[in-house]
């Protein structure tokens, strides 16, 4: 084994950790409410519930790190509150309407943007979001987003 190289290790396709000089390291996902690491390894093995039926209360989310509720497993780019009871396929779709949007970012009670690069989008997804902020260099990667969805 070349000691210098990286591997990564699955389980069920999901990538849970990395081997960097022999040595495991894990691939984090989220934060428990007490503030331990949850590891892409315990999310995986654990009995994941349905997203349709989690609130995802005490979850850490995060505009610009790639983070997951540990109960169901569906991305947090927004609060929680704003993703709790929601189907997986809603929330997937929303994820990725936010990916083309530009990745806005979220801030308090509100979209954190610049009115003069953005342009605010009403969407029946995001309707309790006040809409999503596409960025103005993204329009139209959102546009085809859009039709790939059928949305």
């Amino acid at each position: 084994m070349d000691t210098n190289a990286v591997y990564t290790n699955f389980i069920d396709n999901v990538p849970v950790e990395v081997i960097v000089d022999e040595q495991p390291v894990p691939i984090l996902v989220n934060w428990a409410t007490d503030g331990t690491p949850i590891s892409a390894r315990d999310l995986v093995q654990r009995q994941r519930i349905d997203p349709a039926q989690c609130d995802h209360a005490g979850c850490c989310y995060s505009s610009s790190l790639a983070l997951n509720c540990p109960k169901c497993g569906i991305p947090l780019f927004i609060p929680p509150r704003l993703l709790g009871y929601l189907p997986a396929s809603v929330v997937t779709a929303m994820h990725e309407l936010w990916i083309a949007a530009g990745w806005p970012a979220w801030q308090g009670h509100h979209w954190s943007i610049l009115a003069e690069r953005w342009t605010m989008i009403e969407h029946p997804l995001f309707v309790h979001c006040c809409g999503i902020p596409v960025r103005n260099d993204r329009r139209d990667l959102f546009e085809r987003t859009l039709e790939e969805f059928d949305l």
